[in-house]
């Protein structure tokens, strides 16, 4: 029965996070045509930087060091960062890439109001 409850706990978690990502990605839809953004690690960081970003989306299966340096920069600029429960792959085909990104950097919400939502 040890076994049963942990199984039970565990697709609990997978349902409310198949909901968090159902919901982001509809978001990313709205972004993708009406808003703009880039996708890349560099470029993710060029854009914090500058401070021409207004959130980043770090796709979960990112390298420990380079998502640790955009949650960085990005704490630094006030830029919220939201790691993305998907994979890279998952992400790029969300933002209509053919390749996977680790990073997408959203400058421009569009008609999304995803921001508000964070907030």
């Amino acid at each position: 029965t040890q076994s049963t409850g942990t199984t039970l706990n565990f697709l609990k978690k997978m349902a409310g996070s198949k909901k968090d990502v159902d919901g982001i990605r509809a978001h990313l839809k709205v972004i993708k045509k009406s808003g703009s953004f880039v996708c890349g690690i560099k470029q993710a960081q060029e854009e914090i930087v500058k401070n021409a970003t207004k959130l980043v989306l770090i796709a979960s299966n990112c390298p420990k060091t380079e998502s640790s340096s955009i949650k960085y920069y990005g704490m630094l600029n006030r830029i919220h960062t939201i790691i993305y429960k998907g994979n890279s792959i998952e992400l790029g085909n969300v933002m209509g890439k053919t390749f996977p990104t680790y990073c997408v950097s959203i400058q421009d919400m569009g008609e999304s109001n995803l921001l508000e939502k964070l907030r």
